[in-house]
């Protein structure tokens, strides 16, 4: 691995280490895969389902507001309720999270309430402002949640966040 992206990974609290193979090269591997980093992302979406059907569904949905993978940074299989996600939104930076799902909300949020709950409003983590919706496996069992999914995003546009 070069080093630049261990330093990466050492940067976000993510553990490397070196295995040496039977050419004498010593192999890095990270302790927890991640996609590659967008530092200039406005958007990190978090979200821990992610199949082809998935990510499909979730470029179309932010098309739909306005984002591509150029000015969103997504992660995927994301740690839960650890420092490795604080300190990926802390290297990355965005102007906006989109939590997808109950369980990413209230570890971010750090509560226990339900995805209703959550809903329809923006939260703050670490003064970084916080959209929540539906988890996109939920979306694809469910598919008439869509159209409240897209409620939840237009927040992302009326959220009053210079993107």
């Amino acid at each position: 691995m070069e080093p630049e992206k261990v330093n990466f990974y050492n940067r976000l609290g993510i553990q490397t280490w070196g295995l040496q193979n039977t050419d004498n090269q010593v192999s890095t591997l990270a302790h927890t895969a991640l996609e590659a980093a967008n530092q200039n992302a406005e958007l990190m979406v978090i979200n821990k389902t992610f199949t082809k059907q998935a990510d499909l569904l979730l470029n179309n949905m932010l098309r739909s507001i306005g984002f591509t993978k150029n000015n969103t940074h997504i992660t995927k299989e994301t740690p839960i309720c650890n420092n490795h996600i604080e300190n990926e939104i802390n290297y990355i930076k965005p102007k906006l999270l989109l939590a997808l799902g109950k369980d990413i909300a209230n570890c971010l949020l750090n509560t226990n309430s339900s995805l209703n709950e959550l809903r329809g409003n923006i939260h703050n983590f670490n003064n970084i402002p916080v959209v929540v919706t539906y988890d996109l496996a939920d979306l694809l069992l469910n598919p008439k949640d869509k159209s409240h999914a897209f409620k939840d995003l237009l927040l992302v546009n009326d959220s009053n966040i210079d993107i």
